[in-house]
């Protein structure tokens, strides 16, 4: 499910006075952190290290246009900078992080694409730079329109959780692109590896001050709203929080000075705050430091969404049913094309909002159900069709 958080409080350092008045930068450079309930693992896809449960998250960076992310990264300067508190990088998935032992990797750039029909291994966690595999990039499941690489084969991937939105074997938020490198920097209380790339984490919570991972040559989001991803996280249950701190480059014509970052740090307290930069600190003696800071609090996350977990169930055959017309104007029909008992329909939003469910009782070979679809809103919507044990689930698009 994509998260978005409203509240925001910031400051913003000005440049020392030696270059006189300076208009403080976009603080709106980072535009919000996405995060995306992207799965939740069912039978099929449970093994010893992967509950049934078990939920990946994927988290992005929507930037303003033109602006570009260099390092995703723990602030230890920023407290000898500001003078407030520094600002760790924390990512805590509670109980533990999952990690495929066969095929899991540190960066998603890393993964080669004949993974994601390997097993559970496209469910590992991973950090990133837009790269969900070397050939790959990842967006959000909702603005994704190819369809799915996923082919569900030996029952894998194949939990339809409605809290999950899309299932991804319709979409699942991949498409074909230059993917970027990334680099790590490991300080001495946080090394990337007994968390990503080797094996399942000892500890789902961990924080550092000194570790990094970045793209010197910068990273603008492959989407027209400029949107970057950043990791993807399969927790044991649906516990995830992280506090972020990111370094997001200006535009080269928007440039003031010496100064060419925005440091976008996070904040859990409501409340504006302006301060002044204080010149050499950070910087080449007697400059400032070559970076403003603000302070966003969606760069805070804690999950709050009902852990219950769908129980698996079998799949309908592909053809035992239509969706027509699709696209629909609202109003649509469902043509079974075999006998049923017990049968249920089902509506959800594309974040996984149930909309309307009506039980349908007996349906035969041949019938058209005819939905009312008339207050939809333009947009991508779920149909679930149950019966006896069974379901499936297609993608309906609603253009007005």
């Amino acid at each position: 499910m994509l998260k978005y958080c409203s509240f925001l409080i910031l400051f913003v350092l000005v440049v020392s006075p030696i270059f006189g008045q300076i208009t403080p930068p976009d603080v709106d450079a980072l535009q919000d952190i996405i995060v995306e309930k992207y799965y939740v693992a069912g039978e099929g896809d449970s093994d010893a290290d992967l509950p049934i449960g078990a939920t990946t998250w994927r988290v992005f960076a929507k930037l303003k246009v033109g602006y570009t992310i260099q390092t995703v990264n723990g602030g230890s300067q920023i407290q000898a900078v500001t003078g407030l508190n520094e600002h760790p990088l924390i990512l805590d998935a509670g109980e533990g992080y999952f990690f495929n032992s066969a095929l899991g990797t540190k960066f998603g750039s890393d993964f080669l694409p004949f993974v994601l029909n390997f097993g559970n291994a496209p469910l590992d966690s991973y950090l990133a730079l837009n790269g969900a595999t070397s050939a790959h990039v990842a967006v959000p499941k909702s603005i994704d329109t190819d369809g799915s690489l996923f082919t569900g084969a030996d029952g894998f991937l194949q939990n339809n959780d409605p809290s999950a939105g899309i299932p991804v074997l319709i979409s699942d938020g991949l498409i074909s692109g230059s993917v970027p490198a990334v680099s790590e920097l490991s300080g001495t209380d946080f090394q990337l590896g007994p968390y990503f790339g080797i094996e399942n984490s000892p500890t789902g919570a961990f924080e550092s001050s000194n570790t990094a991972w970045f793209n010197l040559s910068q990273v603008a989001g492959v989407t027209e709203d400029n949107t970057v991803f950043l990791g993807q996280f399969t927790t044991s249950t649906c516990e995830f929080s992280f506090q972020l701190n990111l370094q997001i480059i200006i535009p080269s014509d928007l440039v003031m000075q010496q100064k060419n970052v925005i440091a976008f740090t996070a904040i859990s307290n409501p409340g504006d705050e302006v301060l002044s930069n204080l010149p050499g600190i950070g910087g080449l003696p007697g400059e400032s430091d070559p970076r403003y800071f603000v302070q966003k609090d969606f760069l805070n996350y804690a999950s709050t969404i009902d852990c219950t977990v769908s129980v698996d169930d079998k799949d309908l055959p592909e053809n035992s049913w239509t969706l027509m017309p699709n696209p629909s104007q609202g109003q649509f029909n469902i043509r079974v094309n075999e006998d049923f008992q017990n049968l249920t329909y089902s509506l959800f939003s594309v974040d996984g909002r149930l909309i309307d469910t009506t039980k349908l009782g007996a349906a035969y070979s041949q019938s058209i159900l005819e939905i009312n679809g008339s207050n939809l809103s333009s947009g991508i919507y779920l149909v679930k069709l149950s019966a006896d044990g069974f379901s499936s689930t297609k993608r309906l698009i609603v253009n007005r």
